[in-house]
């Protein structure tokens, strides 16, 4: 059974929900995560306007994006990631750059660059990465793995893949295998995977910046999310092989949707929790109620929200 926490808001949440246009409930459920942090994490997802570059190291280099994009008149700052950069200011829109058109880079927030790191691919393995359009972490993982690696990326979603579709060409990538297909069905097709990436679909409660509609999330929403989690957990345990890694991720707050979740993982499908951090110049808040799992936070890491465990699968 399914239980999603729904506490009754206090004043101050009431008041703070308004001034922003949250639901009490969301405040209150925050509240509980980080108890009076919740005005700093609302007021840093109110201010939030970073903007991140990944480089694409397939096509050119960090030194050479940075050269051309500032002398376009950019200015690029320098992140624990090589080839990653914040853009602190654009003379035009930065995605209508021609460095962009040309597949040079990918528009990503830190936060998201960090679930490929945790798989740490490499290029003889087979890698599913099983919720994945428009494709950030998909092209990533190929990046990393110098584009070596075999990849499969399904995606339910027909606009979804179609932005994937396009970014995989303009990035050009070739050993990504695209499938449009419900991830909860594709253990029928018989394929094993080394390894797992499930940034799984969630209510999105770290992307409010970009998404405003998050601020009211209803119940049933919350409800549907970990049903389909779940339901993805277990086809990911299914299609890895014996000592295969997974990287569960999402972008939003909600223990259900993350702990939760890998309790389950541990408890229900005999999955072990690979505890120790290893992205030293990333520092991650610990999980809620649960060690071994980590967060990021807006207020405290200055990214999108986000939640990360790594599990592997019993030899």
């Amino acid at each position: 059974m399914i239980k999603i926490i729904w506490p009754n808001p206090s004043k101050e949440d009431y008041d703070l929900a308004s001034k922003y246009g949250y639901t009490p409930q969301l405040i209150a459920r925050w509240r509980m995560l980080i108890g009076d942090e919740v005005k700093d994490l609302v007021e840093a997802i109110e201010k939030y306007r970073r903007v991140f570059i990944r480089v694409n190291t397939l096509k050119i280099s960090p030194k050479e994006l940075k050269r051309r994009l500032e002398e376009e008149g950019f200015l690029l700052r320098e992140t624990f990631l090589e080839y990653a950069f914040e853009v602190l200011r654009s003379p035009y829109t930065l995605s209508s750059s021609k460095e962009h058109l040309l597949g040079y880079f990918y528009i990503q927030d830190l936060s998201s660059m960090i679930p490929p790191l945790l798989l740490d691919p490499k290029p003889h393995e087979s890698i599913l990465d099983l919720a994945a359009a428009p494709g950030g972490k998909t092209t990533h993982i190929a990046q990393i793995t110098e584009g070596k690696a075999k990849i499969v990326a399904v995606d339910i979603s027909r606009k979804r893949m179609a932005s994937m579709r396009s970014n995989v060409n303009r990035l050009g990538i070739s050993n990504i295998i695209m499938i449009r297909a419900d991830g909860r069905k594709i253990v029928s097709y018989g394929a094993k995977f080394d390894k797992v990436l499930l940034d799984a679909p969630c209510t999105g409660e770290g992307v409010i910046p970009r998404d405003h509609s998050r601020k009211t999330i209803r119940l049933k929403e919350y409800e549907s999310r970990v049903r389909l989690q779940r339901d993805l957990l277990r086809v990911a345990y299914e299609i890895l092989k014996p000592g295969g890694l997974l990287v569960y991720s999402t972008c939003t707050y909600s223990p259900e949707e993350n702990e939760e979740n890998i309790k389950f993982a541990i408890e229900e499908l005999k999955m072990e929790l690979m505890d120790d951090w290893p992205i030293y110049d990333f520092r991650p808040s610990n999980g809620y109620n649960m060690k071994g799992v980590w967060r990021a936070y807006t207020h405290r890491q200055n990214t999108l929200g986000a939640f990360y465990a790594v599990l592997r699968k019993p030899e």
